[in-house]
């Protein structure tokens, strides 16, 4: 992942910002700029190594604090750290081995393939609507709620691993899940 002395560099050389201070930066002007990189699909060379910047938040450097954030969104999240780590894991449970690793590669520590899929074997064969009804149980909110927490997280995951991971991801899965990974 790019150091924001990188960030700034680009900023400066595709999109025209100028900070003096790159470590400044706020997430908000880094994930528009990088928007608007992304758009121009553009390829640099940094240090002879290929640096190829391709979806809207590639540059954003989506921490964990940034996944507790957006569940801190939904006010009725009394634990953030439980709902991010719940979420994922589903969704990590739901890919199969190879997209689920895929996934949790690119997720921030602590969100690790280990953390997040235990021992399954297997991915449970659950639809979207069984999923919420996990953080139903498991945190005591309405379906309604369950529902707005899985889907804006599944979307804050998409968009920090990028889409393609869950667009290859579901190929493999049924209508609902296909759905609510790809739109």
């Amino acid at each position: 992942m790019p150091s924001r002395f990188v960030l700034d560099y680009l900023l400066r050389r595709f999109v025209g910002m100028r900070t003096p201070y790159p470590a400044a930066l706020p997430l908000s002007a880094i994930s528009r700029a990088s928007s608007q990189i992304a758009q121009k699909q553009v390829a640099i060379r940094i240090r002879k190594r290929p640096l190829t910047l391709s979806g809207a938040k590639s540059l954003s450097m989506v921490g964990y604090k940034e996944f507790l954030d957006c569940a801190r969104q939904q006010h009725f999240v009394q634990d953030p750290d439980a709902a991010v780590k719940a979420v994922c894991g589903i969704l990590a449970s739901r890919f199969e081995e190879g997209d689920a690793r895929k996934f949790t590669s690119k997720l921030p520590q602590p969100l690790t393939t280990e953390r997040l899929r235990g021992h399954q074997a297997n991915p449970p064969e659950i639809s979207v609507e069984d999923a919420a009804s996990t953080l139903v149980q498991q945190f005591q909110i309405s379906p309604e709620q369950a529902a707005e927490l899985f889907r804006s997280l599944t979307h804050f995951a998409r968009n920090a691993v990028g889409r393609e991971v869950f667009e290859k991801a579901a190929q493999s899965l049924p209508r609902d899940w296909a759905e609510l990974l790809t739109t």
